[in-house]
């Protein structure tokens, strides 16, 4: 993530932490989710990979928006709309594993960083500084515990072809 960007989340979460009881995120593990694939068996990471290289887009930006929550306690800082570029890039994807087979989290897409997970309450949202995050590159992440401590592994990124 942008550090621009990961310095405005971390005063955010700073100031969250006053006021709410929550797991909050390390700023390393900001990201923007695009598709939740779920557990690939090790074997189908190349497969996978080879969907992923097909997916054309072009490089664009987007603003962190307001704060906000979802239901099971969730705290996340969510983008300001529209965002033209995020959706084409996350519906290319999409539109790539359906066509490849792939089995995904199909709900209607709604862009945000989480913050937090298993929040008692909201708090007084805090106030973000807008922040302007370019976006040249997506990347195919593990999810997995290390020492008990939840970790993003980069398997491969792609760079924008514009």
């Amino acid at each position: 993530m942008h550090e621009e960007a990961r310095a405005a989340l971390s005063a955010a979460r700073a100031f969250w932490e006053k006021s709410v009881q929550a797991k909050f995120y390390e700023a390393d593990l900001y990201h923007l989710t695009l598709v939740f694939i779920g557990n690939v068996e090790p074997e189908s990471v190349p497969t996978l990979k080879k969907t992923l290289e097909k997916v054309r887009w072009e490089p664009f930006a987007f603003r962190i928006g307001e704060p906000g929550s979802f239901e099971k306690g969730i705290l996340f800082t969510g983008v300001e709309e529209p965002c033209l570029g995020l959706y084409a890039l996350q519906g290319a994807i999409a539109q790539a594993l359906r066509e490849d087979g792939w089995m995904f989290e199909d709900r209607p897409y709604r862009p945000h960083i989480t913050m937090a997970r298993q929040a008692k309450g909201f708090g007084t949202p805090p106030q973000m500084e807008p922040v302007c995050v370019p976006v040249q590159k997506f990347a195919l992440f593990e999810s997995a515990r290390v020492d008990g401590r939840l970790c993003y592994t980069p398997i491969a990124r792609w760079e924008a072809q514009g």
